[in-house]
């Protein structure tokens, strides 16, 4: 995770890839007037900001989007993903795992739906292209 020797020019954004324990993976539906893929399914997470760190940032936004103030110390760091966004820009996403109980009660705070979904379920989603490739590699 080498966010310092990164480009500045590179937009950064953090992501959970959260499972429950029956092995099923977590994701969010963004809403049909989201700025960025409408209508999709994605992993948690967003744009670090200012001085913070992939895992400040994380940590952050899921309590932002889940409304579960998870201590830095439950995410595990599983790699950094390059991608060029729908306006041609390069991104990298900082991704971590993180298991989730089911004491641990959801409040979405962004989005329109969530859900819980198998590996091959999420192939017949609709997705940006690049979710299938974390989905290959990550999950």
């Amino acid at each position: 995770m080498g966010k310092s020797q990164i480009s500045d020019s590179v937009i950064k954004t953090s992501g959970a890839i959260i499972k429950n324990g029956n092995g099923d993976f977590l994701l969010q539906l963004r809403g049909f007037d989201a700025p960025t893929y409408p209508d999709k399914w994605i992993i948690f997470g967003g744009h670090c900001e200012g001085g913070e760190t992939p895992v400040e940032t994380v940590v952050r936004e899921i309590f932002e989007e889940l409304g579960i103030n998870f201590k830095k110390e439950r995410f595990s760091y599983a790699g950094d993903f390059y991608f060029n966004n729908e306006s041609g820009e390069k991104n990298v996403t900082f991704l971590f795992r993180l298991s989730i109980e089911p004491e641990e009660k959801i409040i979405l705070g962004e989005g329109v739906d969530f859900g819980f979904f198998k590996k091959e379920e999420i192939k017949n989603l609709p997705v940006p292209p690049w979710m299938g490739e974390i989905v290959e590699k990550y999950f």
